[in-house]
């Protein structure tokens, strides 16, 4: 296939009612070629003997390390300890100006629920506090297969209870208490706002779900389109991470796992992106159309020649940085008022 470096009409595309835009699958945001050349040079150096997970996330450490070079400053970064009935939990608390009664965010990585800790998306949460005002707090989940399904969503669970506890404390309002993450972080989320629906829990303000995983149907257009190594990277490894985190294909069509096959009604308004050349852009898609048909109030934004994960690559992507600067424009119009109520 033959790919395009001219700047498109537009970088992005906003849907708030009528769906995802028609996208150009040829273009390639010229940032993102090199990351596509090492994602191609990854798989020829592949040898086909099992990794395991603690090699996967040395690799994505070792890796990352270098896209979070150069953070930008903020008024205060510090390292939390969230307690919950299994034990203490990290987390890390951006403060980007020191402004009190802020909107907050309960921010959750991506790594297949397997991948992943504090340190890997650090630059681009210093970059989303800045643009949001939001003070956000980024949680160490445990991760799969060592804690599977549904640890991960219990901690977040519980970490957002204790958020709402302390909210004033951390220089935020407990009534603009935001819940997000990216990718795997994206599905957990989602499925704690459910399961806070389900046990009429106090709900989030708000969602930001960027590039999730939501379903288990990997035979989408874009699976089709994007499924090849120069493009998934890490997802090449999608069936270990269900496998690792979920099990049986049984269970893996439970809705906590898979959302799209939930009932959505009842969620909080939602921010939700996707990445143009992602095998999992579909996922959010259809996410977005589920949550119209359920009445739920969402704002779509797809990002046209970008890989999955592309938010972490600030340090030279236009689009990342200004996908972050979206978010960041969302939290404000809708958590900044709440937050001084």
């Amino acid at each position: 296939m033959a790919w395009s470096f001219a700047c498109p009409p537009a970088l992005d595309a906003e849907r708030d009612d009528t769906g995802p835009a028609d996208v150009d699958n040829t273009f390639v945001e010229p940032a993102m070629q090199p990351i596509i050349t090492a994602m191609r040079a990854a798989s020829a150096r592949a040898t086909g003997q099992p990794v395991t997970p603690e090699q996967m996330r040395l690799r994505a450490a070792l890796q990352f390390a270098y896209w979070n070079r150069q953070p930008p400053v903020l008024a205060q970064v510090r390292d939390l300890d969230i307690p919950t009935g299994r034990g203490v939990r990290r987390a890390r608390w951006y403060d980007p100006d020191g402004r009190l009664q802020a909107p907050l965010l309960l921010y959750l990585h991506g790594g297949g629920w397997v991948l992943g800790d504090l340190d890997i998306e650090d630059r681009a949460l210093r970059t989303l506090a800045l643009e949001s005002g939001a003070k956000i707090v980024s949680l160490d989940y445990r991760l799969a297969p060592e804690h599977p399904f549904p640890a991960a969503i219990e901690d977040t669970v519980t970490a957002f209870a204790w958020l709402r506890r302390h909210a004033q404390e951390l220089g935020g309002s407990a009534r603009a208490l935001a819940l997000g993450g990216a990718s795997a972080g994206a599905d957990i989320a989602l499925a704690a706002a459910l399961r806070l629906r389900d046990e009429d829990l106090p709900l989030p303000a708000q969602l930001l779900l960027f590039y999730g995983v939501y379903g288990v149907d990997r035979n989408t257009e874009s699976d089709r389109l994007f499924g090849t190594p120069e493009f998934s990277g890490p997802l090449a490894n999608m069936e270990l991470f269900y496998a690792s985190y979920a099990g049986s294909p049984e269970r893996r069509r439970n809705p906590l796992v898979a959302p799209l096959l939930a009932d959505l009604k009842g969620l909080p308004p939602t921010f939700l992106n996707a990445a143009g050349i992602d095998p999992l852009r579909d996922d959010s898609r259809q996410l977005h159309d589920r949550l119209r048909q359920s009445g739920v109030p969402v704002r779509y934004w797809e990002y046209p020649g970008v890989v999955h994960g592309f938010t972490q690559f600030t340090l030279t992507s236009a689009t990342a940085r200004k996908a972050l600067a979206d978010a960041g424009a969302a939290i404000r119009s809708r958590l900044a008022g709440a937050a001084l109520t």
